[in-house]
């Protein structure tokens, strides 16, 4: 506990070296990010974090998602009890088809367990790597797989605008809806509506050419967008106020979710 605030003294001091060197923004998001650090470093705020996502599951879909029981009496800020779980992680594919479920499937069930959080109940899981998440038969149909979400200390709380904003904003790139794109940034700090939503979409987003979600990425797209991309990243921003803090740690837990689908051979 002693050791956390020198700790992040040098994260910051390294972030704001690291911004003046390659001349990008990057020192705003120090202060979001120590905090979400204190946080996880006490395990009471984790045992609230997972009570508090339990009641935010979908009771039409609480069978297929599960989060431990915590022990409260047996919890403090040191030490936290809760219930144990035999699982597989969720990119273990021969441990997955040995219970004999779909990687397809199972996959699917993952993406919507996130996709629900971050467009329904804007309470966020911001650390969902391999470990943190399970997956085993469902207690109450065997046949059926459930996923296990462990080690609830890094949460993103967002505020109702932001969730109804980043939903707009979603729906806007399907529909290539670029004014409420363009609007969106733009009351976020963001100058470069397009590379952002590149960045969301981790590929090229083209309003001139199709719908994202039909159009094929061509190799002449990912090197167009990745030219000038240093100048691209250093202008994206016009006022870093005005930049949801949200999106920080809801980008790691996308980037993430994204890395486990690709780990599983991109089923989704």
């Amino acid at each position: 506990e002693r050791q956390i605030p020198w700790d992040l003294t040098c994260y910051r001091f390294l972030i704001f070296a690291l911004e003046k060197i390659f001349d990008l923004p990057m020192y705003w998001t120090t202060d979001a990010v120590c905090k979400s650090i204190r946080q996880e470093a006490d395990f009471r705020v984790e045992a609230s974090n997972a009570e508090k996502a339990r009641i935010g599951i979908d009771p039409s879909s609480n069978s297929t998602t599960y989060i431990p029981k915590i022990h409260h009496h047996l919890t403090t800020k040191r030490v936290l009890t809760m219930e144990w779980i035999d699982g597989v992680r969720i990119t273990d594919k021969d441990g997955v088809r040995q219970m004999g479920f779909s990687i397809p499937k199972v996959m699917d069930m993952v993406v919507k367990t996130f996709a629900e959080q971050i467009f329904l109940t804007g309470f966020i899981h911001a650390d969902p790597h391999p470990g943190n998440v399970l997956v085993r038969p469902n207690p109450e149909m065997k046949s059926a797989p459930q996923i296990v979400l462990l080690d609830h200390g890094l949460y993103v709380e967002a505020s109702e605008k932001f969730r109804m904003d980043y939903c707009k904003l979603w729906k806007a790139m399907v529909l290539m809806d670029t004014d409420t794109v363009r609007d969106v940034c733009l009351s976020w700090g963001v100058a470069d509506s397009e590379f952002f939503a590149s960045m969301q979409l981790l590929k090229p987003y083209r309003p001139q050419k199709k719908a994202i979600h039909v159009a094929n990425t061509t190799i002449d797209d990912i090197l167009r967008m990745q030219m000038g991309l240093k100048e691209r990243v250093k202008h994206l921003l016009h006022d870093t106020q005005l930049v949801p803090r949200e999106l920080i740690l809801l980008g790691r837990n996308m980037n993430i979710v994204r890395s486990c689908n690709k780990a599983m051979g991109s089923p989704v």
